[in-house]
C-alpha cells in the first residue's frame, strides 16, 4: 500500500508516452499544499478497476482528475468504482468534457450528454452524480483554493457543487509546470509546451 496522501492529481492519458500537462499545472499551482500532493498517471488501455485499485492505494482525501475526449468513457466507468472503494473521497473533475462534447462555455446548462448513436436522445451526464465538484474553465488556481477549503473544513462540502466558469487567471500569477516533469519524463515521453 502506498499510504495516505491528502491530494492525488490523476491523469488518464491516451498513451504512456504522453505526459499530462494539465495535471502538472494543477500540482505546480498548489502552493503550500504541494508537499501534500502526488501525481498518478494512467492510460486508457488500463481497465477502470485497475485504475481504481491504484488510486485506492494512495487513500486520498481529494482526487483531481481531468476529463478529455480520449478518457471520458474511462472516467465514467471509474467513478462508481471509486465511490465504492473510497466512499469519503472528494472527487474534483475538470477539463473540457465535464459537461459533454461541444459545451460552448463550460456552463452547467448541459446536464445531459448526447448519445453517440442517437444525438436526439440525450443520456444523463454521469459526472454530475458521481463527482463532488466540477471545475469548468482554467482550474490552475481554483483547484488549489478548493483543496484548501476541503482540507481546512470540518464540515462536509456539498455534493455535486459546480464552481462557476472562472475567467482565465492573470498569467503572471501562475507557476509553470515544468519542474513537475521527472528526468524520465524528459527523456522518454512527449511533453507539451
Amino acid at each position: 500500500m502506498t499510504g495516505s496522501v491528502p491530494i492525488l492529481v490523476a491523469a488518464i492519458n491516451a498513451r504512456h508516452s504522453h505526459a499530462s500537462l494539465g495535471a502538472r499545472c494543477l500540482l505546480a499551482n498548489l502552493g503550500e499544499l504541494r508537499p501534500q500532493a502526488e501525481l498518478a498517471e494512467f492510460t486508457i488501455q488500463q481497465s477502470a478497476s485497475e485504475i481504481a485499485a491504484a488510486i485506492a492505494e494512495h487513500q486520498p482525501r481529494i482526487l483531481g482528475l481531468g476529463v478529455y475526449i480520449w478518457n471520458a468513457a474511462r472516467v465514467a466507468e471509474l467513478l462508481p468504482l471509486l465511490r465504492h472503494k473510497l466512499p469519503d473521497i472528494k472527487i474534483v473533475l475538470g477539463g473540457p468534457e465535464i459537461f459533454g462534447p461541444n459545451s460552448p462555455d463550460g456552463s452547467a446548462s448541459r446536464p445531459y450528454l448526447p448519445h453517440p448513436e442517437n444525438p436526439v436522445n440525450p443520456v444523463k451526464n454521469p459526472f454530475l452524480d458521481l463527482a463532488d465538484f466540477l471545475l469548468p474553465g482554467e482550474a490552475d488556481l481554483a483547484f488549489a483554493a478548493l483543496c484548501r477549503e476541503i482540507l481546512s473544513s470540518s464540515h462536509p462540502c456539498p455534493s455535486a457543487s459546480i464552481r462557476g466558469c472562472l475567467p482565465p487567471p492573470d498569467l503572471s500569477s501562475l507557476c509553470l509546470p515544468y519542474d513537475e516533469y521527472s528526468d524520465s519524463d524528459l527523456a522518454q515521453r512527449v511533453l507539451y509546451v
